[in-house]
C-alpha cells in the first residue's frame, strides 16, 4: 500500500508508508527502477572473439588483392599473418608492400620514442 500525501501542490510518496513484503517473490514490484540502455541479448562477443573476427576479416581482405587495401587500417598482427601466405604464393608485390608498411611503422615508432626522450630530458 502506498500513501500519497499532497503537500503544497506537490505529490510525494511517504517512504514510511510503503508496505513491501520482503518474502514475496511472485509479485512484480511496482516501483522497480527501469533499466537504462540497450537490453542485453546474450549474443555479445568477448574481446578475444572480436579481435579474432577482425584478424579474419583483414586476412580475407588481403588474400584477394592488396591494390585497394589501406594498409594503415590493418593491425600489425594481420600484416604478419599475411606475409607467409604472400611468400608461398610468390606474390613479390604483396611481400614488398607489406614489408614496406612494417618498415614505415617501425620508423614512426622510432621517431616517436626519440621525441619522447628529447621531451623528458
Amino acid at each position: 500500500m502506498v500513501t500519497v500525501t499532497y503537500n503544497a501542490g506537490i505529490n510525494q510518496l511517504d517512504e514510511d508508508s510503503l508496505m513491501i513484503d520482503k518474502n514475496d517473490t511472485s509479485t512484480v514490484d511496482a516501483f522497480e527502477k527501469k533499466r537504462r540502455g540497450r537490453p542485453p541479448t546474450g549474443n555479445a562477443l568477448t574481446s578475444a572473439q572480436k579481435q579474432a573476427a577482425k584478424r579474419d576479416r583483414d586476412f580475407r581482405k588481403l588474400c584477394t588483392d592488396l591494390s585497394g587495401v589501406n594498409l594503415n587500417s590493418l593491425s600489425i598482427t594481420a600484416i604478419f599473418e599475411q606475409l607467409p601466405w604472400a611468400i608461398t604464393k610468390g606474390r613479390v608485390d604483396s611481400v614488398t608492400l607489406l614489408t614496406n608498411e612494417l618498415i614505415n611503422r617501425a620508423k614512426k615508432i622510432a621517431k616517436y620514442n626519440a621525441d619522447l626522450k628529447k621531451k623528458h630530458k
